[in-house]
């Protein structure tokens, strides 16, 4: 609890007019300060009270009167006969110590007459316990007899621990064990019986002993320490041999092996270490299971010293084991390995600085098996010889058999040049622009500038650099360095020209480069449709739909095999594109930057060859399914039956030459036998041209009887009926024979006047 109060005091210039007025009138005044008093703080419970007031004076040299005043109405002031408090005055603060303060209200007060400013502060306070006396009395095989007495302001109980101490040869206590605890009073002789049978033989203990005591919730403590004596257990627990530590100041990791230390009674090891930044409080401590003998911690290894404290608990006396304690002087020896963590160099370059003497320095990888150690003094370089790509470079420095100083550093060598290239042909450009904008790819990591300049470039690699160009010749040199100092140049020339246009932009590209692909795709569909054609468009004994069928059946097996490459063609395409956008391709540009660009020329051959085979697959499908619905509509057409062609009247028949016969129709159904007129008597006055053969069936000048109709077993539609021509030279009628059903082909259509088993215009299989 703490407060703060301020008073001002006012002038007394009343006071003074008064004063002045009194003699002008002769009076007598006697002038008295006033007293103020002011609150002070409620205290809740009794405490000791701190009351302190600064004051300032402002020049006067004047010390203010000031009084406590008790809840109870004590009065607490400087010169006071109050024998518990206690007064001191340093400089302009005026400290109150007022033991036993009682709760309630407390005031303050001053003279009023005080021309100055007035601070005050509340706090509560604790008195000091002092360990008036402190020694050994007795010392036998198990126990120590300590006697020890305290001092304190009034009669109060304490706690009190006493432990067993070793300490270094700097003075400083490097191991501690609590021995016995317990309570006793103030103000009295204590004696106590300390057990050292859990101690270790050993010739400079000391007994520590440490008091606490609690007033009014503060806690105060003091400690001192016995002389120096000896003490031999006849139990001691084995000691504990050396134990091996390894600390690299490149990353502050200490680790600890007591494998070769271990002992076979051990119930738990005790680890503790200490460091020259703090050297009353252990950085680590921790208990450990006894099968268990190695452990790992980061530390500061910029500090002057670390301690390492190792003993174990015995199982079979429950003793624990006299400390075995390690001091490392991390930096005692200066050493450090120059090169970064990339470079271009074949050689790692080490420093060293031996404040005195001849060391030996141990640089090796960690493939090395058995590293040779070079001896160094003074001040110095070394060299090591790195491989190809990773390296992990150490050096180490053995201040004793025990203990390991270590530095290492990871360098990557770096001999190849960064991949530098421009996502445009940049070879020849002329521009009337006056700004030209350059976009392109290098190692991820690398800076690059242009014509000297710094410029930015995105983590993965990629630029986009504007470039302002003047009238006529523009040179501009990109350079990209890696992190290992590799370099990779580029020049682009620029010609700015008000009447030119731009030549080898992305905006205008060569008829060929743009159109290549799908002229190369047309020229190999086109072929692969001429050979269909000619392997199987030629032959006369197939009908159209079989033709038809046949094309479309090798169309889809040339469809399905181009499929194919078009798939094979993306795969190998994602390949290289993932090769192209994945660490593959930086390992590729690490290798070789002709391997980079080939990778990135395969790239485009692949895009390209894809494109044909996607062209192809696509024109191959569509023709082989155009011949696929040709060749069903032409079956379609040729399984509807189709209605007989109408024949054509035929000519007059020529005049048969001399024994010829004419050629007889073969015989056909009549629906109703025809019976010819009465035969007509021709005028004398007619005259025959020609005469004319008449039938073997037709008799002249008599009516010529039509013979019985003749039933053909297959029905056929009867044609209309055919005009016979005059077969008489007489005007007389003549019988007409009836007409004839004539059979066709259902492929064709031609008239069937045979009985062959195939069409002799078309060759139709007829029925």
């Amino acid at each position: 609890m703490k407060k703060n109060i301020t008073y001002r005091s006012v002038m007394l210039k009343a006071l003074a007019l008064v004063m002045i007025v009194a003699m002008v009138c002769g009076m007598g005044i006697f002038a008295h300060a006033r007293t103020v008093e002011k609150d002070l703080i409620t205290l809740d419970a009794p405490m000791n009270l701190a009351v302190s007031v600064t004051y300032t004076d402002n020049g006067t040299g004047q010390t203010p009167w000031i009084a406590i005043v008790s809840p109870n109405g004590t009065v607490y002031q400087q010169g006071g006969n109050n024998q518990n408090m206690t007064f001191e005055q340093v400089e302009n603060i005026l400290y109150f110590l007022i033991p036993d303060a009682q709760a309630g209200d407390w005031m303050i007060r001053f003279d009023d007459s005080f021309a100055g400013c007035l601070e005050v502060t509340t706090a509560p306070y604790s008195r000091d316990v002092v360990i008036e006396d402190l020694y050994i009395e007795e010392l036998d095989e198990y126990y120590a007899h300590i006697v020890f007495q305290t001092q304190f302001p009034v009669d109060k109980d304490l706690d009190y621990v006493v432990n067993a101490v070793i300490l270094d040869e700097d003075g400083i206590v490097s191991g501690t064990k609590e021995l016995c605890s317990g309570w006793a009073a103030t103000n009295e002789e204590v004696e106590i019986s300390v057990p050292l049978y859990e101690l270790t033989t050993y010739s400079e203990y000391l007994l520590q002993l440490v008091v606490y005591v609690d007033e009014y919730g503060i806690e105060v403590s003091a400690s001192a320490m016995t002389d120096p004596f000896g003490y031999e257990n006849s139990d001691t627990p084995e000691k504990l041999k050396e134990y091996y530590m390894i600390l690299n100041r490149s990353t502050g990791d200490l680790q600890i092996d007591w494998t070769a230390a271990a002992v076979w009674s051990a119930e738990s090891y005790i680890l503790a270490v200490y460091s020259s930044a703090d050297e009353a409080e252990p950085i680590y401590a921790n208990t450990f299971d006894a099968d268990t003998y190695t452990t790992s911690l980061l530390v500061d290894a910029s500090v002057q010293w670390l301690r390492v404290e190792l003993s174990y608990k015995s199982s079979s006396w429950g003793a624990v084991s006299e400390v075995n304690a390690v001091t490392i002087r991390p930096n005692d020896v200066q050493f450090q390995i120059l090169t970064g963590e990339n470079t271009a160099s074949n050689q790692a370059e080490i420093s060293y600085s031996v404040p005195s003497g001849e060391i030996e320095l141990y640089v090796f990888a960690d493939s090395d098996e058995d590293p040779k150690p070079t001896k160094v003094s003074g001040t110095g370089t070394l060299a090591f010889t790195l491989t190809e790509n990773e390296n992990k470079v150490n050096v180490a420095y053995l201040p004793s058999d025990n203990v390991v100083i270590l530095e290492t550093k990871e360098i990557f060598v770096d001999r190849k040049a960064p991949i530098l290239t421009f996502f445009e042909d940049l070879a020849s450009v002329t521009t009337k622009e006056t700004v030209f904008r350059v976009a392109g790819m290098t190692e991820a990591g690398a800076t690059m500038t242009v014509n000297g300049n710094p410029v930015q470039i995105n983590a993965d690699g990629s630029f986009l650099i504007e470039l302002n160009l003047v009238n006529g010749a523009n040179s501009f040199e990109f350079v990209s360095a890696d992190p290992a100092g590799n370099l990779s140049r580029r020049t682009v020339l620029i010609n700015r020209s008000d009447v030119a246009a731009v030549v080898g932009s992305d905006d205008v590209k060569p008829f060929l480069e743009t159109w290549l692909p799908l002229i190369i795709a047309a020229v190999i569909a086109l072929a692969l449709a001429i050979t269909v054609l000619c392997m199987f468009g030629g032959k006369k004994q197939l009908t159209l739909f079989q033709t038809l069928k046949r094309w479309s059946i090798f169309g889809w097996i040339l469809s399905g095999l181009s499929l194919v490459a078009t798939v094979w063609l993306l795969v190998e395409k994602l390949i290289a594109s993932d090769v192209i956008n994945g660490k593959g391709f930086f390992d590729k540009v690490q290798a070789s930057v002709d391997d980079a660009y080939e990778a990135l020329q395969q790239m485009a051959n692949l895009e390209q060859w894809f494109t044909v085979a996607l062209v192809v697959a696509v024109v191959l499908v569509v023709i082989s399914a155009g011949l696929t619905v040709a060749a069903v509509l032409v079956r379609k057409n040729q399984d509807k039956p189709k209605a007989p062609k109408t024949p054509k009247p035929p000519k007059p028949p020529k005049q048969p030459k001399p024994k010829k016969e004419t050629p007889v129709p073969a015989p056909v159904i009549v629906a109703d036998p025809v019976v010819v007129p009465e035969p007509v008597v021709i005028p004398e006055t007619v005259v025959v041209p020609e005469p004319v053969v008449i039938p073997e069936t037709v008799v002249a000048p008599e009516p010529v009887v039509v013979p019985e109709p003749v039933v053909v077993p297959e029905p056929v539609v009867v044609p209309e009926p055919v005009m016979i021509p005059e077969i008489v030279a007489t005007p007389e009628p003549v019988v007409q024979p009836a007409p004839t059903q004539a059979r066709f082909c259902p492929n064709c259509g031609t008239p069937r006047n045979h009985t062959g088993a195939f069409c002799t215009n078309c060759g139709y299989k007829l029925n």
